[in-house]
């Protein structure tokens, strides 16, 4: 049987767990980090690929006999359902009914959800007549405000972090952007509105991206190299190079990383071993965002006293070793989420090169393919021309758009966004292909919105080689399509 109202029911549980992304909920309920996949037969990214885009298909059979039963199990568990059977409202019932074995204070959060904007705009109306519907006393009603968006920041906790940034640093504009034809992307990032729009992105169905990078981190972690590197004396910590505002990704790695120290700490006979973990972005949102939730983990896993987390405002662009990211060991540098395929490339990497020292690791989450001949680019374009890749960047040229000498209203402008997936154009690398998003305006000629590149391994790996990098292992993410490459700095 396929489960009843699957999307809605996925939500309900974000909301449940407190999670920016649905996706994320099964890490929590069996922890990815230590998951035993013989214990529950089958596979961490087979559950992944199940729980975001097909327990709500015809085909497939989560009856009483099925090998992901045991997930629903747990998850009911934790939920704190009100079930004779652990797990069987969720896959059996509507979301009504699903709605009514939770816990009171979960039916609270759901009412708190809907009153803040917390709850995805498709979803609002559905779980909004659940509420009604189940006519339960809870304490707070619902409010007529109809918030279309996701309030993310956390009204508890620590009120306040610090950003470390560089005063003389000169941001880009938009402005800048579209004199010169080519909007740098880190500036559709720059408040909290779009920290909403790009977790709308993630919870996509269709983006598969943010699982195939986390996926990789994963087995990143179960892989000796990185193992023997975290266990190193020399080893001072991590810097996640334009990552904010992913901070599940991010918690993957501290998890392990916490591990690691606790375990160094008992065998040195010491309980403050520390590794630093280092974020750095250009907005400032972003890093709010990842160094609040990254705090409250550590917090919850009594982890203060071994890891650090610094936030740093930088452009990873134009670093130049004065940011303070290391004591005098090694670092792992990483950029992961296809991120370097919207920069370039060979600018990033001579960045790096300045900042990195001999033995350092560099790990490059990015998009690969082996051969052009299996490549769709038609269908390569089309995964971009979804509507909320187009509100990611509609909301900041609206904000200058009144400000400029053009003929065309924005409204006409977006309509006429153009999408095309590009070989060997707009990347360094040899051999890769790039989508491109333009926006052909008829005052200021096209002007490029975003670039998305995926890249030929081999290539990519003779590339940063010619960088002072040495490729030492490739990690699939949930299939080889998207790899975590991991490269370690070779001397001068």
């Amino acid at each position: 049987m396929a489960i009843l109202d699957w999307k809605l029911k996925k939500e309900i549980v974000r909301i449940a767990f407190g999670q920016m992304r649905q996706n994320d909920v099964p890490d929590l309920v069996m922890d990815a980090n230590n998951f035993d996949e013989s214990r529950y037969g089958f596979a961490w990214s087979s559950l992944l690929e199940m729980y975001g885009h097909r327990f709500d298909k015809d085909r497939i059979n989560v009856g009483p006999n099925s090998k992901y039963r045991q997930f629903f199990y747990e998850l009911s568990e934790q939920l704190g359902c009100d079930e004779v059977v652990p797990g069987t409202t969720i896959i059996e019932a509507n979301a009504t009914e699903f709605v009514r074995v939770l816990p009171v204070g979960t039916k609270e959060k759901l009412v708190a959800a809907l009153n803040q904007g917390g709850v995805q705009f498709e979803f609002r109306e559905a779980l909004e007549k659940i509420i009604q519907d189940i006519n339960e006393p809870v304490s707070r009603e619902i409010s007529n405000v109809k918030a279309p968006e996701l309030n993310l920041f956390p009204n508890f906790g620590k009120s306040w972090y610090p950003i470390y940034y560089t005063p003389s640093e000169s941001l880009p504009t938009i402005q800048e952007g579209l004199a010169s034809g080519h909007i740098d992307q880190s500036l559709y990032y720059q408040n909290t509105d779009a920290v909403n729009r790009w977790y709308s992105i993630t919870n996509d169905e269709f983006y598969t991206g943010f699982d195939q990078c986390k996926t990789g981190l994963l087995k990143l972690n179960r892989h000796p190299e990185w193992q023997q590197f975290v266990g190193s004396d020399n080893c001072d910590g991590v810097v996640m190079l334009a990552g904010g505002g992913a901070h599940s990704k991010d918690a993957v790695l501290i998890k392990y990383l916490l591990e690691a120290a606790k375990s160094n700490g008992e065998n040195k006979n010491s309980s403050n071993i520390q590794y630093q973990y280092t974020l750095i972005d250009r907005s400032s949102a972003m890093l709010e965002l990842s160094r609040t939730k990254l705090e409250e983990l550590l917090e919850k896993k009594d982890g203060d006293d071994y890891i650090e987390v610094k936030a740093l405002r930088r452009d990873v662009m134009a670093m130049n070793g004065s940011e303070p990211v290391r004591s005098s060991g090694n670092l792992a540098w990483f950029i992961t989420g296809g991120t370097l395929g919207n920069l370039d490339e060979e600018s990033f990497f001579n960045s790096v090169k300045r900042v990195s020292f001999e033995n350092d690791l560099l790990v490059v989450g990015v998009g690969c393919f082996s051969d052009t001949d299996d490549l769709d680019l038609d269908m390569l374009a089309k995964e971009y021309e979804r509507d909320v890749v187009k509100d990611l960047v509609a909301v900041p040229l609206s904000a200058v758009w009144a400000s400029l000498s053009i003929e065309e209203s924005l409204e006409e402008a977006l309509s006429s966004i153009k999408v095309e997936a590009l070989a060997d154009k707009h990347s360094d690398v040899p051999g890769a292909i790039t989508v491109i998003a333009s926006l052909p305006s008829k005052t200021l000629g096209d002007i490029i919105l975003f670039k998305s590149s995926r890249y030929n391994e081999k290539q990519l790996i003779q590339f940063a080689k010619q960088k002072g990098w040495q490729h030492t292992v490739s990690i699939d993410g949930l299939d080889n399509s998207f790899k975590q490459i991991v490269f370690k700095r070779t001397a001068d």
